[in-house]
Order: C-alpha cells, then sequence, then structure tokens
C-alpha cells in the first residue's frame, strides 16, 4: 500500500474460551520501517455484521507509548473479504464513516 512493505497478523478466536464475538477477525498491516500500524481492518458479527478498515492519520506519543487517530471506512458489500480491503482503499472505493480523534491525552501512573 502507497509502495511501502507491511507485515500483517491476523487474528482470531476459538469458540471456546473466545467470548460471544469469537467469530469476529482482525487484521493489522505493520509497517516493516517503523514497526507501527498504519492500517487495520475487522470482520464482526454484531447486529448482522460487516467489515471496517481504518487508516491511521496522526499519531502522538505520550510517555512512551504511541497513540493514533484513525480514519474509519466500510465497504459498499458488508460480506467484503478483510484481505481485499486495502486494494479498495487504494482505489478510493471503501465510504468514509468517520474519523477517530483523540484529543487530550494524559497518561497516568500507577
Amino acid at each position: 500500500m502507497g509502495g511501502k512493505q507491511y507485515q500483517t497478523l491476523n487474528i482470531r478466536f476459538n469458540q471456546e474460551g473466545g467470548g460471544t464475538d469469537f467469530e469476529d477477525e482482525f487484521r493489522y498491516w505493520i509497517n516493516t520501517e517503523t514497526l507501527l500500524v498504519d492500517f487495520l481492518a475487522y470482520q464482526y458479527a454484531t447486529d448482522g455484521g460487516g467489515v471496517r478498515f481504518r487508516e491511521a492519520t496522526a499519531r502522538t506519543e505520550a510517555s512512551g507509548m504511541v497513540f493514533q487517530n484513525y480514519k474509519n471506512f466500510k465497504p459498499e458489500e458488508k460480506s467484503t473479504p478483510l484481505d481485499s480491503l486495502p486494494s479498495l482503499w487504494e482505489k478510493e472505493e471503501l465510504i468514509l464513516l468517520s474519523e477517530i480523534n483523540n484529543t487530550a491525552i494524559q497518561v497516568i501512573p500507577r
């Protein structure tokens, strides 16, 4: 995506011990140069199901931790496979649903 190299991490759950949302699936695209998550996607079954794709738009570091803002997208078809989302994003064929912006970040030591 965007000429950058990524490692992908796919997360699924077993039914036993996986909670009520055990069928959900998550995918992370980790930039091989920065080791940060540039994109993430998930497939969910709640409320009829669907998929979402998020693009990291800004990063803030506080107390050695990285916090990211995201643009939150969805495809036209809620049954779209997670692996198809990056190419749809590159072709600008995803629908922007919202922006997730972290403001006034505070890290409170315990």
